[in-house]
């Protein structure tokens, strides 16, 4: 084939190569080129993608006419044809030739993605991104005669993606700026994604997707029916797809409740079904807005692609076989060289149900060149149906018959670009969703002027000035600001980059001619440009002038409420918190609980006073939090500390729910009264009352009561029958006329007296119908008005009848018993003087003989034997003294004991000596301390221990040896000092339910057979220490030993009788 049929065709290229001087270049004229770059050129020239080729040692450009564009109307074309490429692309030499070089020497080819290559063209420098690959082209000699270039300008690609990258920052610089919580729903899975904000708030699992109505149980069940009717609603293509609605949520874990607004929108496709349904949710709980953290999902945001490979396939006939396809294709479809001459049909079956074929065909048939955008195609890759999507160019290949031989089919894979540019259109729809559908004000500033570049119809209601706001610079929409630092905090963001956030800051805006203060929350958010430089700021804000009224009105409440509090007459405080932490309390209150108010505030009223646990408080305290209704009691008994210990008082009280300004319950309000006394008074009112009544019953007594003014009388039924008259008879002067006339006087000086005095008492004689006479008694009060004039009478009658003949009875047999008993008395005094007598003389004849026997005896007695004669003088003496003591004992009723000082020391040690020998017999052991001086009879005092020790001998163990432990101490009662003795024993001890008992005359708790003994010995102590003025009680257990406790007055203030 001739050269000039290689070169044919080709378009204005190929008219420019074939006219072109070639013998002028290094290369030489076109008949001497060899084959290989002519079949180069032919490719080049008739394929409708983009091609160059840089050809020998300095590189000759030549390049095709779907090239031309891309070197723009006013630059390189077309002297760039014929020159060595150092000449033509100066401006990139640096870039391209060690790639260009590396490929001639090497034979490898290399590939290139969006690269910026800068390029002149259109009269100026313009930065151009490709993407493009070297390939080498041998010369018959099979060295590399040349770089064959295949590329395709992806400026607009890369300024796509830095769109998207931008909005995308746009957009989560809004949510962050707005603290926004974000959703996005598939209603084709059923799967709900949220922000980690949105999880937070309602309690959602961690996982990437979950089921809608995990989200929905997250909200009370009372709003559950409103929001799954408004999705219901959005989902309705009908509808527009629009979502807004506000509503409560829950946490499950912690039960913190939010008030959120949700708006939204739902998209659908050509089928009007929605595909997609997603939205933002605002935390307007207190009115502000809440910083959103975005789910920055790197797969979702991330749109940049890898690969964006050019493919080029030769196919001839109408079968359609492979005659050439790069390594690009071929990795493409994960083949080897192997499906060179195959059909298309064979390597791709799966194109068969597709129209690439009948496309193909026609192409072939009519020789008509074809160009498709954007088109989808499927095809396997690793054992999958995947869809891409291509820009295909079908160029005919003619023979020299002009007939078409083969078809150069080349394509660009815009699959990633498609994407980019849908997912571009959801973004700035979702953006442009977000600020218009906000429900608080957006603005985006530009430029250091801060012009206005998008503003949602929330935050120009807010300004005031109308909407035709966009474009124009700030400082002249709002004027007002200048002197309030909003301008330099602009500036200030907008030149360093750091944001900027205030809350509750006032703004003064002029509106409808007339200034006006507001409130807001607001956040000045600097954007950025791809190469990471303030372009803008973005106003975000909250309207919370409302909330801040309302919060400086609450903060007066609640100070008004303390002052309330602290000044209230009653006890009053406030608990906060499930631990019902004292927040404030007065004085009463802290009076009331017996503390002070640093060990009370701040701290859970339990923990300050653990005394009133465990009292029924805390469930109704607990009651009234969690449900908000009052609790009222009266008249209820608490025990409360005290200074002398736990005091038991009475309160009314009353638990209120204390209620926040969003009127969740935020504590409990109590009030309580300390009605101690008029409990205590009422108790001891309804006591009286019952003893006044059952005394008046058991009295047999007639109440009755008279008007004094109109001199009516009301009786009781007792009343009419003591007199003996039928109540319709009743009257004074009808009363009067059954009084014994004898006792008339008395009844009227009794009356009169009463009138002086307010008490009536007098005692008379009355005679009933039937004429029998009985004696009553009456008392009353009279009752006097502010002038002390009598207005009425109270007062009861008792028939004292039998009392009167009791009485008289009863001074009759005293009369006789007194008689008798002083008889009695003369008897025992003469019997106990001849008693005494009688004793005396043989203790006498005792003493007599002993001294006789240490007389005349002395020399010949050994020691021991003195020493027991000695002892029994001494007993005997003791003996006589006792006899004296009983002598004057028995008389003690008739004349008084005189008081003496007592040594008790000396009194325990005769004990001891009189009891040596069955102390000596029984190893016993009696330990005292040593012992005071105190006044009364010293021989009822020697009877009193020598009792209480000779028991304590006799009901000794046993297995054990006796040992008797004496203690004495001063104590007080009060004015008088008291001293207490006692008397301990380890015996065989007493039963404490008999302890009482112990004392009383004859009584044994022994039986005779194992412990001897009269039953007297108690009786007797008990007595003298009664005579004392004193006490004596006995303690002890079985086994245990028992102990006697004595009290006696030091002093005596009295005789001891």
């Amino acid at each position: 084939m001739k050269s000039s049929e290689f070169l044919s065709g080709g378009g204005e290229m190929g008219t420019v190569i074939r006219s072109h001087d070639w013998s002028l270049t290094p290369i030489g004229p076109i008949d001497t080129w060899p084959q290989s770059l002519l079949t180069t050129l032919s490719i080049i020239l008739n394929s409708n993608f983009p091609m160059f080729l840089f050809w020998g040692e300095k590189h000759i450009c030549f390049y095709n006419d779907a090239y031309r564009p891309s070197l723009g109307n006013d630059g390189k074309h077309p002297s760039a044809i014929g020159k060595p490429a150092e000449e033509v692309w100066p401006e990139i030499w640096d870039n391209i030739k060690p790639q260009i070089v590396e490929v001639m020497a090497g034979g490898k080819a290399s590939w290139s993605e969006d690269q910026l290559l800068p390029i002149y063209r259109n009269g100026k420098l313009e930065d151009v991104y490709w993407t493009y690959s070297y390939s080498p082209v041998k010369i018959e000699t099979g060295k590399v005669g040349g770089v064959f270039v295949t590329c395709t300008e992806t400026t607009q690609k890369v300024q796509n993606f830095q769109k998207l990258e931008e909005n995308e920052n746009r957009l989560r610089f809004a949510i962050e700026a707005a603290e926004l919580a974000t959703w996005d729903y598939n209603p084709l899975t059923d799967k709900f994604r949220g922000n980690e904000r949105l999880k937070e708030w309602f309690g959602l699992p961690p996982y990437s997707d979950i089921e809608l109505t995990t989200a929905i149980n997250s909200i009370p069940e009372k709003d559950q029916p409103r929001v799954v009717s408004a999705i219901q609603k959005a989902m309705d293509y009908n509808t527009g797809g629009t979502y807004d609605i506000e509503y409560s949520i829950v946490h499950p874990a912690t039960k913190e409740e939010r008030i959120v607004r949700a708006k939204g929108k739902a998209w659908f496709d050509d089928e009007k079904i929605a595909y997609s349904f997603n939205g933002t949710i605002q935390d307007v709980t207190q009115q502000f807005t809440a910083r959103e953290k975005v789910n920055n999902s790197q797969n979702r945001l991330n749109l940049l692609i890898e690969e964006s490979p050019v493919r080029i396939i030769f196919l001839t006939g109408r079968d359609m076989r492979i005659e050439l396809a790069n390594d690009i294709v071929l990795k493409s479809w994960n083949r080897d060289k192997s499906v060179i001459g195959m059909t298309l049909k064979e390597v791709l079956p799966e194109m068969e149900s597709q129209p690439f074929f009948e496309i193909l065909d026609k192409v072939y048939t009519t020789g008509e060149s074809l160009a498709m955008k954007a088109t989808p195609i499927k095809y396997t890759t690793n054992g999958e149906l995947t869809q891409y999507y291509y820009d295909f160019w079908y160029k005919p290949m003619l023979n020299a018959e002009g007939e078409v031989f083969g078809i150069l089919s080349t394509a660009v894979d815009v699959t990633e670009k498609i994407i980019a540019q849908q997912r571009i259109e959801q973004s700035q729809r979702k953006l442009q969703s977000v600020v218009e559908s906000a429900p608080f004000p957006i603005g985006v500033y530009v430029g250091l002027e801060m012009k206005i570049q998008l503003a949602n119809q929330s935050i120009m209601d807010i300004w005031g000035k109308g909407n035709d706001v966009v474009g124009k610079l700030y400082s002249d929409i709002l004027p007002e600001l200048e002197n309030q630092n909003v301008f330099d905090q602009l500036r200030e963001v907008y030149t360093t980059g750091i944001p900027f956030h205030t809350k509750n800051t006032k703004i003064v805006l002029v509106k409808s001619g007339k200034r006006k203060s507001f409130y807001f929350n607001y956040s000045l958010t600097p954007l950025f440009d791809a190469e990471g430089k303030v372009y803008g700021v973005m106003n975000t804000a909250a309207d919370v002038t409302e909330l801040n009224v309302a919060k400086q009105k609450l903060e007066k409440n609640e100070q008004n409420l303390k002052n309330v509090i602290l000044q209230a007459p009653v006890a009053m405080c406030i608990f906060k918190g499930v631990d019902f932490t004292v927040e404030i309390a007065n004085d009463l209150m802290l009076q009331f609980w017996g503390s002070t108010a640093d060990k009370i505030i701040g701290k859970p009223i339990f923990e300050a006073i653990p005394e009133v646990k465990n009292q029924g408080f805390e469930s109704l305290l607990q009651k009234v939090f969690t449900t908000g209704k009052t609790h009222k009691s009266l008249a209820v008994p608490i025990n409360v500390p005290r200074e002398s210990g736990m005091e038991t008082v009475y309160i009314d009280f009353v638990y209120e729910a204390f209620r926040d300004d969003s009127g969740a319950i935020s504590g409990v309000m109590a009030v309580v009264i300390d009605v101690t006394e008029q409990v205590l008074n009422r108790k001891e009112i309804e006591e009286a009352q019952e003893k006044a009544r059952l005394a008046i019953e058991s009295a047999d007594l007639g109440p009755y009561e008279v008007d004094m003014l109109s001199g009516k009388i009301v009786t009781s039924e007792r009343f009419n029958e003591i007199w003996g008259i039928k109540r319709e008879e009743v009257s004074r002067e009808r009363l009067i006329t059954y009084i014994h006339p004898e006792d008339l006087t008395v009844r009227e000086k009794a009356h009169a007296d009463s009138l002086i005095t307010g008490n009536l008492d007098y005692e008379t004689r009355i005679i009933q119908g039937d004429g029998s006479e009985h004696w009553v008694k009456i008392k009353g009060t009279v009752l006097f008005d502010d002038k002390h004039k009598p207005i009425a009478l109270l007062g009861v009658i008792q028939d004292i009848t039998e009392q009167k003949r009791f009485a008289e009875e009863l001074t009759r047999q005293v009369a006789e018993r007194t008689l008798q008993l002083q008889r009695s008395n003369d008897d025992l005094l003469q019997f106990a003087h001849v008693a005494s007598h009688d004793l005396k003389e043989p203790i006498r004849k005792i003493k007599i003989f002993t001294n006789m026997i240490e007389n005349d005896y002395a020399e010949i007695l050994p020691e021991r034997g003195i020493t027991y004669l000695g002892k029994v003088q001494n007993a005997t003496d003791r003996m006589f003294s006792m006899v004296e003591g009983v002598l004057a004992y028995s008389t003690i009723n008739s004349a008084e004991r005189p008081i003496e000082t007592v040594d008790l020391n000396e009194t325990f040690e005769h004990i001891e000596t009189d009891l040596e020998i069955i102390m000596s017999q029984k190893q016993a052991v009696i330990k005292r301390e040593p012992l005071p001086e105190i006044e009364g009879a010293a021989v009822l005092l020697y009877q009193l221990f020598y009792n209480l020790i000779n028991n304590a001998l006799k009901f000794a163990k046993a297995d054990e040896l006796p040992v008797i432990e004496i203690a004495a101490s001063v104590i007080e009662k009060g004015t008088l000092k008291f001293l207490k003795i006692q008397v301990a024993d380890n015996g065989i001890g007493l039963d404490p339910d008999y302890s009482h008992k112990i004392f009383d005359a004859f009584t044994r708790l022994n039986t005779k057979d194992k412990y001897e003994g009269t039953g007297l010995g108690l009786a007797l102590c008990k007595k003298i220490v009664e005579r004392h003025h004193g006490t004596i009680i006995a303690k002890g257990e079985m086994g245990k030993g028992a102990t006697f406790i004595i009290e006696l007055p030091v002093k005596q203030s009295q005789q001891i009788i």
